[in-house]
């Protein structure tokens, strides 16, 4: 039997979410929730550092989650969470231009996902959903949950993601004039 002290490092890398390792999970799921974001947040970059920072903070509980799913659904709300956040501060900033009369800053360069014409019109089309339709959409037509998980995801009744899925994609449907067939799973 080895008498060696074990770190928290080894704790939190070889137990939790039924005792996978964080790195495995890390490899196999981040760049699902990454670009799950990129749509969230609209942006590439963006996208990528929310489920950077969820990740992080993944990591600092991993030893309390008793599955992968359960870290996985941490991982999701979390960084549904921080984009959310993000776009509170990004309409804080708006009204705050506005309401001055000039810019306080510039709006950053446009990132590869505007290279072609389908994603930016995806992208606006995708502004002009509310949080939690967006968050819906993403969720279920994107990361491919159903909506009972997503549903368990977002802290919702899965009825409620439904009615909000389902206006999510009347919108979407309107927003890029596509037949209702196309926009369905």
């Amino acid at each position: 039997m080895d008498d060696a002290p074990t770190t928290r490092e080894d704790d939190r890398t070889n137990t939790g979410a039924g005792a996978g390792d964080f790195e495995d999970f890390f490899r196999s799921r981040f760049a699902e929730v990454a670009r799950a974001m990129m749509l969230a947040a609209h942006d590439r970059d963006l996208g990528e550092q929310i489920a950077a920072e969820s990740f992080t903070r993944l990591f600092e509980r991993w030893a309390s989650f008793e599955t992968e799913d359960h870290a996985l659904r941490f991982a999701y709300r979390t960084a549904l969470n921080l984009a959310t956040s993000h776009h509170r501060s990004e309409r804080r900033w708006s009204l705050l231009r506005s309401s001055r009369g000039q810019e306080l800053g510039q709006d950053p360069a446009p990132g590869p996902e505007e290279a072609t014409a389908n994603r930016a019109a995806v992208f606006q089309a995708l502004r002009t959903l509310s949080p939690m339709q967006r968050a819906c959409a993403v969720l279920v037509d994107y990361a491919d949950f159903d909506p009972d998980e997503a549903a368990v995801i977002l802290g919702i009744a899965a009825s409620t993601v439904r009615v909000h899925l389902t206006r999510a994609r009347r919108s979407l449907r309107a927003a890029l004039g596509a037949p209702d067939e196309e926009l369905e799973p």
